[in-house]
């Protein structure tokens, strides 16, 4: 095994998994680690009790059966969410309804998630925590249990992530892993790692008749992506990625609904069910997986000296995951249509995809029908295995540390040029955002645009707000309302850089400015950008620089278009709280604080 391994992980929805891949002979081989002969796999939930100790994985499952209201499911949904920023509501599995903490908005429109009040000498107070935060807890533990496999500290990872995650999404990710003290080389798409972990599994025949290409399902707990990955000999190349925010925590929760009604019709069931719900839930998440194989499962609960049973059949499974198959025959075939002319080499007669299914849904009966369906001609490959993201993940961290990026056989190594499953745009508070990066362009891309300051001279800076929307946008600035803020940039001239930069003969008036980025160009108007009535011509003009990397991750840096001097450009996402701050490592706050 290499001295200093990168952990695969799979920050799950409902669970994580942590693998590496280590050399063997002439071949890498990513395998699921184990503590004491159990697999490094464990419920995505973590907990805190009133004195502020927290707990995670099966312990935080075992405090939720006794206090269910200090302990989160689902945080991962809630990353990079808020007021007026996408999907606000909780998932299905983060309600109070459910005995679960209370999801609200914070007083800056991030998702917080209100704990059961605590009273003590000073009083009664609310205890309210980020996703953030839960998912940190969640990753330390993760990092925990590698230390305890391999028998030494490990720091350094790679994250799978759905596609349909935005670059504020991918940030929190990020951030929470520096919380966890972990060190992110680099987050791939979970449709990429299933991909991979398929390829370089032993029972995969290799083929040299031509490019081969995958079309990774991955229907997991909270999200399903959809990922087309090209294969030509030992390179891969993510060519197309889409996905939507349904799973199996949604079927879950419909499913134990239904049950709960049923024992509500009968005699003797309490009022106020109390912890029964968390129970209800937990069975109804087993008898989800188990109707993939059987017809029909019975449902029994003993309370209080009495039976309530009922029964759950697999007909009920695919009335509540008709959704899911409805998008899936939408989206697969639509990907791969749209993909098809860039597939293509000159004179070439391009294969159907092998579809590969993956998540904790692979197996439902709804989901192969629906794959079988979508393009009926196509090969549908078995059920990946659950870990099939962390190994995945895996094999691409052995690759990033080996120093060989994809031509050597042996390796499984990685070569791609990723997409951009949505749009990326930046504009004031009011008015049309500028679109930067349509969804569709390559990565790594690069968008270049400028911005006027505010009129007065004295305190050169401008804020901006971040957005983004899944589609391409249209060719022309979209209007806010078709876009969901993910966060904000703040520009600032400081210290004696001020008064030159104020007076720089590169602070012209409103005019038009270009916006560069690989795939997509095009122009924009800054007349309202002074921000206030006016002298304009006293704004000074910054140069914005936005970098998004081949994993998703966002970057900006800025300069005084006319003098060239650096301008401090802070990039704030939503959904990361100010208290959050303070569990940040330095070097974390640094990067993510500035540019």
């Amino acid at each position: 095994m290499m001295a200093e391994p990168v952990l695969g992980i799979d920050f799950g929805t409902s669970f994580c998994r942590v693998a590496v891949a280590e050399s063997r002979g002439n071949r890498v081989v990513p395998h699921l680690l184990s503590v004491s002969q159990v697999p490094a796999a464990f419920p995505s939930v973590a907990g805190v009790d009133p004195l502020g100790t927290w707990f995670a994985g099966d312990d935080a499952c075992r405090f939720a059966a006794v206090e269910p209201g200090w302990a989160v499911h689902g945080a991962k949904r809630l990353l990079g969410r808020g007021e007026g920023k996408g999907d606000a509501s909780c998932p299905a599995l983060v309600r109070s309804d459910w005995g679960g903490p209370k999801c609200e908005t914070g007083p800056d429109g991030n998702v917080l998630l209100q704990l059961p009040t605590v009273d003590d000498d000073a009083g009664s107070h609310d205890i309210r925590v980020s996703p953030l935060r839960v998912a940190a807890e969640i990753l330390r533990l993760a990092r925990e249990k590698a230390r305890q496999a391999l028998g030494l500290p490990v720091v350094r990872c790679v994250i799978g992530v759905p596609a349909v995650f935005g670059p504020g999404e991918r940030e929190m990710i990020v951030r929470a892993a520096g919380v966890a003290g972990l060190d992110v080389l680099a987050l791939i798409d979970e449709g990429v790692a299933v991909t991979l972990a398929h390829c370089g599994s032993a029972k995969e025949k290799r083929r040299d008749d031509g490019p081969l290409h995958y079309l990774a399902v991955d229907v997991g707990g909270g999200f399903t992506s959809v990922t087309l990955v090209r294969r030509d000999g030992c390179r891969y190349r993510e060519l197309a990625a889409t996905g939507f925010r349904l799973g199996g925590e949604d079927i879950q929760h419909l499913l134990a609904g239904r049950l709960l009604e049923e024992y509500g019709r009968m005699p003797g069931w309490p009022t106020q069910a109390g912890g029964l719900l968390g129970h209800v839930r937990r069975m109804a998440g087993a008898a989800l997986s188990r109707l993939s194989a059987e017809e029909s499962l019975p449902a029994v609960v003993f309370h209080d000296g009495r039976t309530f049973a009922s029964l759950l059949s697999r007909s009920q499974v695919d009335r509540l995951g008709e959704d899911i198959a409805r998008r899936l025959r939408e989206v697969v075939p639509a990907l791969w249509l749209d993909s098809e002319p860039a597939t293509r080499a000159a004179g070439q007669v391009v294969r159907l995809p092998v579809i590969l299914p993956a998540g904790g849904l692979a197996r439902a009966p709804f989901v192969q029908r629906a794959l079988r369906t979508a393009l009926p001609d196509a090969e549908v490959a078995a059920p990946m295995p659950a870990e099939s993201v962390a190994l995945g993940a895996a094999l691409w961290g052995w690759t990033l540390v080996s120093g060989d990026e994809g031509a050597d056989e042996a390796t499984g190594a990685l070569r791609t040029a990723s997409v951009a499953p949505w749009t990326i745009a930046v504009g004031r508070s009011a008015g049309e955002p500028a679109v930067l990066v349509r969804a569709g362009s390559s990565l790594p891309c690069r968008a270049v645009c400028e911005w006027k300051t505010l009129a007065e001279p004295r305190e050169p800076r401008a804020v901006l707000r971040l957005f983004e929307a899944h589609g391409s946008g249209g060719d022309a600035p979209a209007a806010e309302a078709a876009f969901n803020p993910i966060g904000e940039i703040r520009l600032e001239i400081s210290g004696s850089e001020k008064e030159a930069a104020a007076s720089s003969p590169g602070a012209p008036g409103a005019g038009a400015s270009s916006i560069r980025s690989e795939g997509a160009t095009g122009e924009f108007s800054d007349d309202d950008s002074a921000g206030a009535a006016g002298d304009q011509a006293t704004g000074t003009r910054m140069r914005l620089v936005l970098t998004v990397a081949p994993d998703g991750r966002l970057r900006v840096a800025a300069t005084d278009a006319g003098s060239g001097r650096p301008v401090r450009a802070d990039l704030k996402f939503y959904g990361l709280a100010d208290e959050d701050w303070e569990f940040l490592p330095q070097s974390e706050r640094a990067r993510g604080r500035s540019a």
